[in-house]
Order: C-alpha cells, then structure tokens, then sequence
C-alpha cells in the first residue's frame, strides 16, 4: 500500500498541473512544464527505488524468510544500478517494438527479471542483463503467456472491484513473479 500510496501522490500533482492549463485555456508556462518534467523523472526514480525494496520483500516471501516494512527502504545502494538498467531495458525494448513487435515481447520476457538479479544476487547492470537472458532462456514462450495469464486476471478484477482490487491485485501478482523467478533459478 505504501509504493501505491506515493505513486498516487506524483501522480494526482502531476494531474493538478496538467489540468490547470486546461481549465484556463491558456497554454502551460515553462515553468508548470519544468515542474511537470522534473516530477516526472522524480517518481521514476522513486517508482525504482520502491521496485527494489518490493523485490527483496517478495523473495524474502518465496525464500519463507522474515518480512519487514523497512525492507522497502533497504535496497537503495542498489538504486544506480537498477536506474541503469531499467534505460538499458528501456532501449532494447522500444528497439525489438521498432523491429516489427514480436522482438520487442522476446526482449521485454527476456529482461523481465532484471531487478531481480540486482537485488537477489548483487550483480552489476551488464551482469544483471544478461543473467536475466539467460534465466528466461528456453522459457520465453511459457513466462509470456503467465504473464499474459495474470495481466488479464489482474485487469479484470480491478474492473469489477471499480479500481480498488488494484491495491490488493498488484502484491499478488509481484508474488507471482518472485515464484516464477526463484523457480527458474532453481531449474
């Protein structure tokens, strides 16, 4: 609930801003713009920081270990790296997407667990990168469609829970990634 919470914060300010221009029909000061972008990039930032801790909480979850609301916190040393990352998954991505889709859904399957590497075994970007390639390899086909699976479980009960499921819908379906990860790394 806490992850939700603030990025719910960024984004109602980044509406409240968005919307003014529209309210007085004037075009959006430099100023309203500057503010929007460097939100923007801020609740980015800290969408990856939260990302990390999740991923540590939920691997503690697979793994039976303890749980702690601190261990949100407590993967930020890590937060470089996985800013890294997520542009270099980033680019590979929107490149597969410009060569014709399909290869775009191969890279995003392939880098999927990038965080994951990070966080569980402490690996630079380029090793994380390819840790994750490697890991997905030969399951590619299988992760996309439980990914697929779960988005549509996901997009649906929140439908009919009129939004509110999503508070609940999201941790589930991170655990699910964290089983899926922890068992290909024990394939």
């Amino acid at each position: 609930v806490i992850p939700v919470g603030i990025q719910v914060c960024f984004s109602g300010v980044d509406m409240v801003l968005t919307l003014q221009p529209e309210f007085t029909g004037e075009a959006p000061s430099p100023a309203i713009a500057l503010i929007q972008g460097v939100l923007q990039l801020v609740g980015v930032v800290v969408s990856i920081f939260l990302q990390l801790g999740l991923t540590r909480v939920f691997l503690n979850a697979v793994w039976g270990q303890p749980i702690s609301v601190g261990m949100l916190f407590s993967q930020g040393h890590k937060l470089l790296p996985a800013v890294g990352a997520t542009i270099l998954m980033g680019l590979a991505v929107m490149v597969g997407f410009i060569l014709f889709i399909i290869p775009g859904f191969i890279v995003a399957v392939g880098l999927q667990f990038v965080i994951y590497c990070l966080v569980d075994r402490d690996q630079g970007v380029i090793d994380a990168l390819r840790d994750s390639w490697e890991l997905t390899d030969g399951h590619k086909m299988v992760i996309f469609f439980v990914n697929i699976v779960i988005g549509i479980i996901g997009l649906a009960f929140t439908c009919v829970t009129f939004g509110f499921g999503y508070l609940f819908i999201v941790p589930i379906l991170s655990l699910v990634q964290a089983v899926m990860y922890q068992s290909l790394r024990g394939m």
